[in-house]
């Protein structure tokens, strides 16, 4: 991901949308995804939404169920996905939530004085997602915004059915089945708290990295804590933020090295999963892992099954890695997997190989042996946290071969690592894998001192480099059909290529012997009391959200239509439902009886807000990096001054969207010490 201020995207957010099924009908079984409503209503100039987010939120179809207990009902799930821009490569990712509402509502269903009750035999519920797409990879934090929302919905919906009779009726507007003149005017009111906070939500700005973190206040409440969002700077790894162990954890190590060797050496990597979760992770993990290697060909860790020739991207010619569903190939007809093709089953932790194609080499021995007892350890460790992890990397790095031009001294010892820097934190432990990683591939018989092959043959605008593969392998000392392959590739390449001026330094620093992560590792809480803080309110001044949550916390099992279902093991037990993605079979949805009616994909609804007036009264987005004056270099000094406010104690505060309107003139006479770049 580029960091740099130019491509840097200034927005933290860029869409909400609402995904599922306009018109539920207990009839139904799969079916075609739609997109219910987006947020903002028009597209962004630098970023068009894609007609086919639908189906990334609902990758398996839209299904309507009959639920037998309270756990089907509160069940809810969170997975990631990218969109990748053809034309210029950007990726965004899309962070989706998922759960079931009651789809009871038909269109003779629509007096106001009738109350429907929640029966759990009778009753069926449809599955709906909530998706943030964004331009910046904070995965878990985006997670727990998205659970935000849908309790603030949740919420409202619970206060609007004392006055309107019966509940769901902020779900149904939000979702498009009812109009809003059909509706009470206090649910009309608590659509309206939704949505501004949805907007004020889009206007929230982005951290600048080595720079700024941001502070996110979300909710009015006296035990709300604020969402902290904040990259590393280029002297760190860059920031992955989810568990870069998991292909391990699911596949086992010697399986989990030998995909990684499949993508190394740039075949088709297939992966599969009931769990699209897993699998969409597990493809994220193994493209970080390659740092600081770049993937030169396709990423897609989600290819949806439900949509239309998706089928098609499996016949590319190029090298991919693709995550899809286990029943992509069921709801494709069947589809055989191609010939030349490496098919890994993360359930089975399985790797077949494909029917024409070359055998896999196997690592360097001595490095491939000390990468696998690293990551056995980190392992163990995770597994058992009361352990001493005895996690060192000083016994297991390989010294005297650097990535860059000069040779290291043979007498150079690195310093101890203290366990403690790892401990059971997982973390602190994924950033240890990575530099073992870096070691790896740094190692004497893998591309060590790879910058002595390179001839440059021009620097500017673009670095132009020849590298000569062949005095290359002449100089690994162990020569195996590994780097004979490897050495080949265009990640190689590049790398040779990338190497004269990178973008991120923390590979070199690794090799210098620096492993905390305390110095190196990616995640906020090492490096955020090195960053300015910038605060920024979600909620309006005047919100009774706050009021809304409370009510409904007093009133969990009608708050979830729980009230007449019965119970199971995992309610008994105290169990969070929340868990990963629930494939369709789980809910005994017949996946030949799928019907996705492509033939209506043509359909290019136009989506407007329920309350028309917010967007133009609330929603401005930022249009450039906002960094305090104090921070911002000399050669920004000449852009204009944004729209924060900066407070004595040096943190800064954006100014809420209403502040600009009640004070259009801009910043208060107080001073702003922070400005847009």
């Amino acid at each position: 991901m580029d960091l740099s201020k130019k491509n840097l995207c200034p927005r933290l957010v860029d869409y909400v949308v609402f995904a599922g099924n306009r018109t539920p009908n207990a009839s139904q079984n799969i079916t075609r995804p739609q997109l219910l409503r987006r947020y903002p209503v028009a597209d962004h100039k630098d970023f068009a939404l894609p007609f086919e987010i639908a189906y990334f939120c609902q990758p398996e179809g839209n299904f309507t169920f009959k639920p037998k207990t309270s756990s089907d009902v509160r069940r809810t799930s969170s997975f990631t996905f990218t969109l990748t821009e053809k034309d210029t490569s950007k990726v965004r990712h899309g962070i989706c939530y998922n759960f079931f509402r009651p789809a009871r509502r038909s269109s003779t269903l629509v007096a106001r004085n009738r109350k429907v009750s929640i029966d759990g035999f009778d009753s069926r519920f449809t599955l709906t997602s909530i998706c943030l797409i964004t331009h910046h990879p904070f995965l878990s934090t985006f997670r727990e915004c998205l659970n935000v929302l849908h309790t603030v919905i949740d919420s409202c919906d619970f206060r609007a059915a004392k006055a309107s009779g019966y509940r769901g009726q902020v779900w149904e507007l939000l979702a498009g089945q009812i109009r809003a003149e059909n509706v009470d005017a206090a649910v009309m009111r608590e659509v309206r708290e939704v949505e501004t906070w949805i907007v004020r939500f889009l206007c929230a700005p982005v951290p600048v990295p080595g720079k700024t973190r941001l502070e996110l206040d979300l909710l009015p409440l006296q035990t709300s804590h604020h969402i902290r969002f904040g990259f590393p700077d280029r002297t760190r790894f860059p920031l992955v933020d989810f568990p870069l162990h998991l292909p391990f954890e699911l596949l086992g190590v010697d399986t989990g090295l030998r995909v990684l060797t499949c993508i190394l050496l740039e075949n088709k990597v297939l992966l599969r999963s009931k769990d699209v979760n897993a699998v969409s992770m597990c493809v994220m993990a193994y493209v970080a892992m390659l740092y600081p290697l770049e993937y030169m060909f396709p990423v897609i860790p989600l290819l949806p099954a439900c949509m239309p020739s998706a089928e098609q991207l499996l016949l590319a010619p190029t090298p991919y890695i693709i995550g899809i569903p286990e029943s992509f190939l069921s709801l494709k007809g069947e589809l055989n997997v191609p010939d030349d093709v490496w098919l890994v089953d993360l359930d089975a932790s399985r790797v077949y190989p494909p029917a024409n194609g070359d055998e896999l080499p196997p690592l360097p021995e001595a490095e491939g042996a000390t990468l696998r007892s690293h990551i056995e350890q980190a392992l163990h460790v995770m597994s058992h946290p009361d352990q001493d992890s005895g996690l060192n990397l000083q016994d297991e790095v390989v010294k005297n071969i650097h990535f860059g031009t000069q040779n290291a001294d043979p007498s150079h010892s690195f310093p101890d690592v203290s366990p403690s820097a790892y401990g059971p934190d997982i973390a602190a432990v994924d950033v240890a894998t990575r530099v073992a990683i870096v070691q790896f591939l740094n190692s004497p018989n893998v591309i060590g001192n790879l910058t002595e092959h390179i001839r440059t043959l021009r620097l500017y605008p673009r670095p132009v480099i020849a590298f000569q593969v062949y005095s290359f392998l002449k100089s690994r000392p162990l020569r195996s059909q590994f780097i004979d392959r490897f050495a080949k590739t265009q990640a190689v390449e590049f790398f040779a290529e990338w190497s004269l001026s990178p973008t991120n330094v923390a590979f070199l620093r690794a090799h210098t012997g620096i492993s905390d992560p305390r110095v190196i590792g990616d995640k906020l809480k090492w490096f955020a009391d090195q960053l300015q803080p910038i605060f920024f309110q979600v909620y309006d001044s005047n919100s009774t959200i706050g009021e809304a949550i409370a009510q409904s916390l007093n009133a969990e099992d009608q708050l979830h239509y729980t009230g007449q279902l019965s119970t199971d093991a995992a309610d008994s037990d105290g169990d969070s439902p929340e868990a990963d993605y629930q494939p369709a079979a789980m809910y005994d949805m017949d996946y030949a009886r799928a019907d996705f009616c492509y033939e209506i994909d043509v359909e290019r609804l136009t989506y407007q807000m329920v309350c028309t007036d917010l967007e133009a009264d609330f929603l401005r987005p930022p249009d450039g990096l906002q960094v305090p004056g104090s921070l911002i270099s000399q050669s920004s000094s000449t852009q204009s001054i944004g729209d924060l406010n900066s407070d004595d104690d040096g943190s800064s505060h954006c100014s809420s969207p209403d502040d600009s309107r009640t004070n259009p003139s801009g910043p208060s006479d107080t001073g702003s010490d922070v400005r847009s770049i």
